[in-house]
This record gives structure tokens, C-alpha cells and sequence, in this order.
């Protein structure tokens, strides 16, 4: 497992990588191809029922929704289970050391454990304005940049405005680390990046910043589709297809209670209520549906284009929602046929 300044000297090496292959690299024409919708043969006994479940998850606030009352959810479904919290690197950590079973982590991570898997149609995405990602631009124009400051965050975050400066300028910014109390307004470098919670504070642009850029807003305007930013991943297929319907389940409820979620977490942040309820009904969605793997698969095939991934296997997601719809689209079709033929009679 790489260290973080590790991370970040590999970094500065992929940037001097890109410079040189990005501009023969040819253009993104179609997603790859989904894993095969399971069979319904599979064991009814998921070798998971009856075991406690090691679950690890970062008190955030855009995991709120999804994870609310996750443990009295498992409770009432019979399936036992440990959460653990702690920050993004203590849980995909924990995940990797085989110390959890189930994480919500970003999209990013599933690729230094690609035997795991993505368990559900739980996560959080955005499409359009996302306001919690934001670039601060010192420089009067985006092609101009040429470092971007950040405080440690998911290489999603990273990837994401690498692949955005490469194909929409032909720009290959270097990324410096900031310490967590360095103050980021007094950085000297080109832009920053900011995510989360120091975004939704709203910090003021001041005067050492000419523009300001939504990630989330620039990612779907460019591209047409939402961007995914974390999900469940699972320790290995049977555990995801177990758990799923419990993490549904947690979702749903947590989205009938956004207005007490979104007051609970502004007072917390000392934001705006109104501002947070906002960005929880309508600037995040915590549904994986299907322009959400799409938006997965084209972040994954341009990751690939710019040397940022190396990524092989199609992504193997939970596709029991997929089968369910296809059996009911099917059982409808037969009732339909049978309303036909007795009109015909």
C-alpha cells in the first residue's frame, strides 16, 4: 500500500506522463461493456447469513442520507453487525488490511482492491451544480493553470479535474499538498482545490482569486452525465449481494428524513439550513441507476485514456436491480399478451 507521499510523488510522475502521451491518445467512443446480469441459479444460502458484518463509513456530511440508522436497519433485517467510523483514510485503510467487510469509500479506491465489489444501487453522485467540489482560480483563465493546491483528499477528486484540465485545455497542472491548518487563501499556487465540508462553509473568494469553478457543474456540462463520487464496496460478491437490500433500505430512510438530516448537519457546520436542505434534496442524488454506471465506466475509460488507471476488467456491479426490473418488465409483458389474446377472443 502506497504511503501518501508516495501518492503524491506518483502524482507529480503521471502529470510529466500525461504531457507526453495525452495529445495522441484517441477519443473516448463508448463506455466498456457491464459484468453479466447474475443467474438466478446461483445458492439461495449466501454463505454471509449469520455472520456478524464488519461495516466502516466516514461520518461526512453527504454519507448522512445513506447512512442513518444503518445499524437499527441491519438490526430489524436480522443481520448482525460492527460499524466503525474514522476519517476516509482510517476506513479504506481498514478496508484494505481485510479489518472491514463493507465500506463506503470512493470511486477511486476500488481499483487498489479490484477483487472487491460494488454492493447495492446506494451512492452519492452529482449531476450538474454539486457545490461541495470547487475549484479557486488565481489566474484569469483555466488554461493557465499550472499547479492546483488541495488538502489530502480521495484521488477521485484529483482524477476527476486531471481528466477535466486534459481534455478541455490540453493541461497538465502539477498538484501540491496542503497541510490541514495551513490557511489555503494565502496559497501561491495557480488554483485550489476544495471538497466537502470546507467547500459548503462558502469561503469567500477574496480578492486573490479571479474565478471560481463547481467540479460537479463543469464534469456533467462537458460530459452529459452524472459524476459518482462513493458507494459500498464489498469484500467480495456474495457479501454485496447479501447486505444490498439492507442498504437500500437505509437509503430510502434516510431520504424521507433530508429536512431533519439537513437542519441536524447545518447546525453542525454552522451553514445556512436552508443552503443544506438544498444540497441534500437537489444538488446530491444517492441512487445508482443506470446514467450513474455510465458516468462510472466514461470516468474509468478516460482515467485509462490519460494513463491515470490502469483498469482491465469491466466493473462488476450488483446487477440484482437490473435482473428484478427485467423480471418484471417480462412478467408485464406476459399479462399484457394475456389482456391481447382475450380481446382477440
Amino acid at each position: 500500500m502506497r504511503t501518501r507521499p508516495q501518492r503524491i510523488a506518483l502524482s507529480r510522475i503521471v502529470n510529466t506522463v500525461i504531457t507526453k502521451s495525452v495529445s495522441n491518445a484517441s477519443p473516448v467512443l463508448s463506455a466498456p461493456t457491464l459484468s453479466d446480469v447474475p443467474s438466478s441459479a446461483e445458492e439461495d444460502i449466501n454463505p454471509w447469513a449469520g455472520k456478524t458484518i464488519r461495516i466502516g463509513f466516514s461520518p461526512l456530511v453527504s454519507f448522512i442520507p445513506v447512512t442513518y440508522n444503518l445499524e437499527q436497519t441491519a438490526k430489524e433485517n436480522d443481520i448482525p453487525v460492527e460499524i466503525a467510523k474514522g476519517s476516509m483514510e482510517e476506513i479504506r485503510q481498514k478496508f484494505f488490511n481485510d479489518e472491514l467487510d463493507l465500506a463506503f469509500v470512493a470511486m477511486t479506491d476500488y481499483f487498489q482492491r479490484p477483487e472487491s465489489y460494488i454492493s447495492s444501487d446506494v451512492c452519492v453522485c452529482s449531476e450538474g451544480l454539486v457545490r461541495s467540489v470547487l475549484l479557486y482560480g488565481r489566474v484569469q483563465q483555466p488554461n493557465q493553470i499550472k499547479t492546483i493546491a488541495l488538502y489530502p483528499t480521495s484521488e477521485t477528486f484529483v482524477l476527476m479535474t486531471k481528466i477535466l484540465m486534459a481534455e478541455r485545455f490540453d493541461i497538465h497542472p502539477e498538484f501540491l499538498l496542503l497541510d490541514e491548518k495551513e490557511k489555503w487563501e494565502l496559497t501561491d499556487a495557480d488554483a485550489v482545490l476544495l471538497v466537502g465540508e470546507r467547500a459548503l462553509r462558502q469561503p469567500s473568494r477574496g480578492d486573490r482569486f479571479s474565478f471560481v469553478w463547481d467540479m460537479g457543474q463543469r464534469w456533467t456540462q462537458w460530459t452529459g452525465i452524472p459524476f459518482i463520487y462513493y458507494f459500498w464496496l464489498a469484500k467480495d460478491k456474495a457479501l454485496g449481494r447479501y447486505i444490498a437490500p439492507t442498504l437500500s433500505q437505509t437509503r430510502d430512510k434516510g431520504m424521507e428524513q433530508l429536512p431533519i438530516l439537513a437542519l441536524q448537519e447545518a447546525r453542525r457546520l454552522k451553514i445556512d439550513p436552508e443552503f443544506c436542505n438544498d444540497y441534500f434534496s437537489s444538488k446530491l442524488s444517492f441512487r445508482l441507476g443506470g446514467r450513474q454506471r455510465k458516468g462510472v465506466e466514461i470516468f474509468c475509460r478516460l482515467a485509462k485514456k490519460h494513463l491515470l488507471l490502469d483498469i482491465g476488467a469491466p466493473i462488476p456491479f450488483n446487477n440484482q436491480y437490473r435482473l428484478r426490473r427485467r423480471e418484471q418488465e417480462q412478467s408485464m409483458w406476459q399479462e399484457q399478451n394475456k389482456i391481447e389474446q382475450i380481446d382477440a377472443e
